[in-house]
């Protein structure tokens, strides 16, 4: 049997249309329909991906060991699960550019590169280079449509349409839709009947899965309710401030023993705020004292050993933190974050007074 017709039948078994075979493969209909016709062969740097694509061996079309296709996407998801971890955005979006190229109809290569495009534009590698976000908004967007159309997998077409709904959410570089932002959240399940909490109810009579379900749970709701009060509108700085050491004093009275784990992040992202917010109404005491605050709990988040952590919270204990599924969409630190905000016009106010200065100067020392 010639390749053509073995493409044919792999078509036909797939129930595809040779258009739509074509769009995964990026070439031209005509050429999907020559090489099924014999008047012309794919180029050899399709082959794998076609085989890809269909998910048989090169054994059908030239020669691959499906073993090795399955320890290849390993690797792959663990390189750029590395990229992501370490900030590397342009990196990562080439890494799984590559992926698709080669494993064209794989749903989870797809998403991960729509991510990363998602990840880069939002990046402050960009600059003003806004013509290239737009470029890669404009392709993760188109992923995750074609996603969304053609894909079953429950967890990957969640993952599309989180994409879709915070590009069209934001007014970020003049992509937002309200309209469409809401039609594809609609698409998504309500909270009470979303994955993580039907988990607890399917463990409900194995005690250790569902405590473990139920405070990872119970970490993603703190997170939500906190950045929902970190982030809310406000009518002055008072109240904002008011709202945000509220979100402090949850996280201080629900991990006690002050074992934050990856919520050191979180903890130093609220007194940045808080720094800032101070600063703003003229209290150079207390800035100075959320900065300082901020600086301590970036270290201890840069500081957090490798391999699964446990938390010890009775509230969490059960859940664990592992630094290898982190992800930022910037290559420097959490002191670096607190470097940042030095420049912003709310500390002129402080910012030739010694303390700041010096704060300023030792900022990288630990």
């Amino acid at each position: 049997m010639s390749i053509g017709k073995t493409i044919k039948n792999l078509r036909k078994t797939k129930n595809i249309t040779q258009e739509k075979l074509a769009s995964y493969l990026n070439v031209s209909c005509q050429a999907v329909s020559k090489w099924e016709n014999g008047t012309a062969a794919p180029d050899i740097s399709l082959i794998v991906p076609i085989a890809n694509f269909f998910d048989v061996t090169t054994d059908v079309l030239l020669e691959r060991d499906i073993e090795k296709q399955k320890a290849e996407l390993e690797r792959l998801k663990e390189d750029g699960s590395r990229l992501s971890q370490q900030g590397l955005v342009r990196e990562s979006v080439e890494h799984w550019r590559g992926a698709v190229a080669k494993y064209p109809s794989n749903y989870e290569c797809l998403i991960n590169l729509a991510y990363a495009l998602h990840s880069a534009r939002l990046s402050s590698d960009f600059g003003n280079d806004i013509e290239t976000a737009d470029k890669y908004t404009d392709e993760a967007l188109k992923i995750c449509e074609r996603v969304l159309e053609d894909c079953t997998d429950i967890e990957i077409r969640g993952s599309a349409i989180q994409i879709l709904v915070l590009t069209y959410g934001s007014k970020h570089r003049g992509h937002y839709d309200e309209e469409k932002a809401v039609h594809f959240a609609e698409m998504a399940p309500s909270l009470y009947v979303c994955k993580d909490v039907l988990l607890e109810h399917a463990y409900m009579f194995n005690r250790e899965k569902r405590d473990a379900q139920v405070h990872g749970n119970a970490l993603q709701f703190l997170d939500l309710l906190t950045r929902g009060m970190i982030f809310g509108g406000y009518k002055d700085g008072r109240e904002k401030i008011f709202a945000i050491e509220t979100a402090l004093k949850i996280y201080k009275l629900v991990f006690y023993d002050g074992n934050y784990l990856f919520y050191h992040c979180r903890m130093a992202q609220i007194y940045r705020y808080l720094s800032m917010e101070y600063a703003k109404i003229g209290d150079a005491e207390k800035a100075l004292e959320n900065l300082r605050l901020a600086k301590e709990h970036a270290i201890a988040y840069e500081q957090i050993p490798d391999g699964k952590q446990n938390f010890t919270s009775i509230f969490f204990n059960k859940a664990t933190h592992d630094n290898v599924y982190t992800s930022k969409n910037f290559t420097g630190t959490e002191l670096d974050l607190i470097n940042e905000i030095l420049s912003d016009k709310a500390f002129d106010g402080i910012r030739d007074t010694e303390d700041f200065i010096n704060f300023k100067n030792n900022l990288y020392k630990l």
